[in-house]
């Protein structure tokens, strides 16, 4: 297992813009780094009832870890700004090994894959949700 180099507590975010305490944040998008190699991102975006979770992570570093880490850090983020909420991903049902990863996390694959258009071409999705606990 790859040292754990993303935690949540090593994440500072501040609230204040022109003297004014903001009360909400609406979504957060956070480029992560092992040193000075770009190894992914996520990106967490309140949408209600429900909070989505982008995750992408470079090629050149699948299966290393990093996946698994990026996944523990967003949870935690997420829990940190919009405490009790679910959070939940879409991911391309042939890619098992981030299936994987995301079930490890404590997500689960919620309905039946749906079809969907996206910048790639047209794909079959999962959707995945983990429910917060309490």
């Amino acid at each position: 297992m790859r040292e754990k180099i993303f935690e949540a507590k090593d994440v500072v975010i501040k609230f204040n813009l022109r003297g004014h305490t903001l009360t909400a944040i609406r979504g957060a998008s956070i480029d992560l780094y092992d040193g000075e190699t770009l190894v992914g991102f996520v990106n967490l975006s309140d949408e209600g009832s429900e909070l989505f979770f982008g995750i992408g992570a470079h090629p050149d570093h699948c299966g290393q870890g990093y996946g698994t880490q990026m996944t523990a850090l967003a949870w935690e983020l997420s829990q940190r700004l919009y405490p009790g909420k679910p959070m939940y991903l879409e991911v391309r049902t042939w890619n098992t090994r981030a299936v994987r990863c995301y079930e490890k996390a404590g997500f689960r694959v919620v309905g039946e894959p749906v079809k969907r258009v996206t910048l790639s071409g047209e794909g079959t999705f999962y959707h995945m949700v983990r429910q917060a606990q309490g």
